[in-house]
């Protein structure tokens, strides 16, 4: 298994290692999303937002690659992403396309208003609804960014062949014995 992409903090080379979460939100909710990233940066998360792309870049080669490049995701829910623009449909495509591709990799969706309407493709992520108070708005900026720094920390454990034997001969004892279970007549 390959390690987390990782970006530099820094020239030196004992700098710590810095993780890369894809921020996407709309542009009407930076605020919010540069709250994160300033949270993000302190507890040693590298956000890439499609806002940082270079000048004259390709916008959708750069979501894609900066999505790629990215150990988990985090989508901003706010009533301006009801009607996705262009360019947060291809940030969203570019997401939904990396979980097909990877169904382990970490989505986050931090809702900005309760009632919203969470759409198909983030349901299968840990949802955060930001609650009114600017003390709890913190607390729970600082949550989500502790529940996206753990995952990233632990290193995966390696499976052998060994093992993969034996959790192969555990499923084939399993079957047999559901498959006995169930051609047995109850009492």
């Amino acid at each position: 298994m390959s390690s987390p992409p990782r970006a530099s903090s820094g020239s030196s080379p004992h700098a710590p290692t810095r993780y890369k979460v894809f921020l996407s939100f709309a542009p009407e909710d930076r605020s919010v999303a540069t709250q994160l990233a300033e949270r993000m940066r302190a507890a040693g998360v590298d956000p890439s937002l499609a806002t940082d792309m270079a000048p004259g870049q390709d916008i959708a080669e750069g979501v894609r690659s900066a999505i790629d490049e990215s150990v988990a995701s985090i989508v901003l829910l706010s009533p301006s992403t009801a009607h996705p623009s262009s360019a947060l449909s291809t940030e969203w495509t570019s997401i939904l396309s990396r979980t097909w591709k990877e169904p382990s990799y970490p989505l986050y969706t931090l809702k900005l208003a309760p009632e919203l309407e969470t759409p198909a493709f983030l349901r299968r992520s840990l949802t955060y609804t930001l609650p009114e108070s600017r003390d709890a708005i913190a607390k729970a900026l600082q949550r989500l960014v502790q529940q996206v720094v753990s995952p990233v920390h632990t290193k995966p454990t390696e499976l052998t062949e060994a093992d993969i034997k034996r959790i192969r001969d555990r499923i084939a004892e399993l079957r047999k014995a559901v498959g006995k279970a169930l051609n047995e007549p109850t009492k």
